[in-house]
């Protein structure tokens, strides 16, 4: 440490500037050899677009129907793999092009269709105790445009009310969403049940205040 202290002071006195190897010019050299062109990422993005608008439509049609003929989630689920996909492309070794998308496809729908479920799940129960009927928060494609309209209000609410829960209330309440048992959310938080069941009774309360009335 002596040594290191001794041989920053000799360069602050000799006016010079103390170089990492980051600011060297080898690694200067080895960060440009790594990182692509802008030519070669223009070579990527034109193939990537070509593939991916070749099976559009058959990526479509298997998107609509993993999301049970949602519209919504079905494109919502195309544009989450499209990005993906195309962050991936330039760094993938893809045999089959069209299974590689469809999976990330299908990986979007699954992702959306869980976050639905989640949400379903935690405005029934916030609502259990009070015995009011909550609408279901995910959109329907057979739904009114006023019932659409309402369950997007509803959705934002909760995402916003979300954000308010003290992390001690969020954790287990995220927990018992993705269906783990109280005895499973004590072991990952390291708790008892009995604190599982009162932090998640706690959030359930704070978030009932937040959204009815």
């Amino acid at each position: 440490m002596r040594l290191l202290a001794h041989v920053l002071d000799l360069n602050r006195s000799a006016g010079g500037v103390v170089r990492t190897d980051s600011g060297s010019p080898a690694a200067a050299e080895r960060a440009r050899e790594h990182k692509p062109s802008d030519r070669q990422q223009a070579r990527d993005d034109a193939a990537f677009w070509q593939i991916w608008l070749k099976h559009r439509e058959y990526l479509h049609r298997h998107s609509l129907r993993f999301s049970s003929g949602n519209m919504a989630d079905a494109e919502d689920a195309m544009s989450e793999a499209m990005l993906k996909a195309a962050q991936a492309f330039p760094h993938a070794e893809i045999r089959n092009h069209r299974a590689w998308l469809l999976r990330l496809v299908h990986n979007a729908c699954m992702d959306r269709y869980r976050a639905n479920e989640r949400q379903n799940r935690l405005m029934i129960d916030i609502a259990a105790d009070d015995g009011q009927s909550v609408p279901a928060v995910v959109p329907q494609h057979n739904r009114s445009p006023e019932e659409l309209l309402g369950a997007l209000e509803l959705i934002m609410c909760l995402q916003q009310a979300m954000t308010t829960l003290p992390r001690s209330l969020a954790e287990p309440l995220l927990l018992y969403l993705d269906d783990l048992s109280d005895a499973e959310i004590a072991g990952s938080l390291n708790v008892t049940k009995e604190v599982v069941r009162k932090r998640r009774l706690m959030a359930r309360d704070w978030l009932r205040r937040q959204l009815l009335p």
